[in-house]
């Protein structure tokens, strides 16, 4: 196990993993596994790039699926593993459904960490999948998205006029 404390959203995973550790992506995932306790602030633009070098098989997945188990405000856990018709079902769930099996494995009440956050904390397990549900390519999938949850309180019907 490796710890690096630094800017998570500045840090290049690119040659972290030795090649030796690396499985073809239809194959068997790969014994490397990212844990981490996100800020909270970062969290969704970091899963959002993570989703998107997964789609393209790069950086720590260019070793095969590389699987996740990252810390997230509570709020945001229950949004990126939302079921279809769920009403916290939103942009980050549908793009975690697309790429990943997403789970919330348990929740961590606020009162352990140091400092203590007013918050709840989720933590959520992400395994790419070895297809993605929708065969287009990221930018194409998370533009419409974007689009249909564009407005307030998520209303599809108006992101789609």
């Amino acid at each position: 196990m490796r710890i690096f404390h630094g800017d998570v959203l500045r840090f290049d995973m690119t040659d972290l993993f030795p090649e030796e550790l690396s499985q073809p992506w239809n194959g068997h995932e790969p014994n490397i596994h990212i844990i981490g306790n996100l800020p909270f602030n970062v969290s969704t633009p970091l899963i959002a790039k993570w989703l998107e070098n997964i789609a393209h098989q790069e950086g720590p997945w260019q070793h095969g699926r590389v699987r996740l188990t990252l810390t997230f405000q509570m709020e945001v856990a229950e949004r990126l593993v939302a079921p279809i018709g769920h009403k916290q079902r939103s942009r980050l769930s549908i793009l975690c459904e697309n790429w990943c099996n997403a789970h919330l494995k348990f929740a961590l009440p606020g009162k352990v960490f140091v400092p203590i956050p007013k918050v709840d904390v989720g933590v959520v397990r992400f395994i790419p999948w070895k297809e993605p549900k929708i065969q287009l390519p990221f930018k194409l999938v998370d533009k419409v998205v974007r689009h249909v949850f564009h407005f307030r309180q998520k209303k599809c019907k108006r992101g789609l006029q």
